[in-house]
This record gives structure tokens, C-alpha cells and sequence, in this order.
């Protein structure tokens, strides 16, 4: 049953965190000026506190690796494993 829900829940989370961040960018810049926005903060950071652009880059590092490490097999990884290696 959760195993067909996960998809879209990962999805729309994705989709509504991108789509918040996008038009928040947007309201901020235009209320006040870009640096109001939180892609200035981020880029304003990066250059104060290289430890948190390490940090930003090591947890999706991380996250990469936990989504795409290699899983113990069962059917469906089995049968995908196989096709790739014909």
C-alpha cells in the first residue's frame, strides 16, 4: 500500500519545496530588492561561511548517496539489475 504512495509523496514534497522557494524568491525581490531573497542569503553565506557551503554541499552528498547506494535485491531490483547487464 506505502509502497505505491512513496513516489508521489516524494514528488509533490519536492515540487511544493521548489515551487515555495521559487515564488518566495520572487515576492522577496520584488517587495524589497534581491537582497531580500534567499538565494542572495545562501550566495552571501557561501562567501562569510565557507564551512556552511561544505555543509550544504557534503548533506547532498550524503542524501545522494543514501538514494542511490546499492540496496540489498529483491524482485524489482533483481529483474532491473538484469536487464541493464544484457
Amino acid at each position: 500500500m506505502w509502497k505505491n504512495r512513496t513516489p508521489i509523496f516524494v514528488i509533490l514534497t519536492s515540487l511544493i519545496f521548489v515551487v515555495s522557494w521559487i515564488v518566495y524568491d520572487i515576492f522577496a525581490i520584488n517587495a524589497e530588492s534581491t537582497e531580500a531573497s534567499i538565494s542572495f542569503m545562501i550566495y552571501e553565506w557561501s562567501f562569510k561561511y565557507p564551512v556552511f557551503t561544505f555543509g550544504v554541499g557534503f548533506f547532498f552528498g550524503f542524501l545522494g548517496g543514501h538514494f542511490f547506494w546499492r540496496i540489498r535485491d529483491t524482485e524489482t531490483t533483481k529483474k532491473l539489475s538484469d536487464m541493464s547487464r544484457s
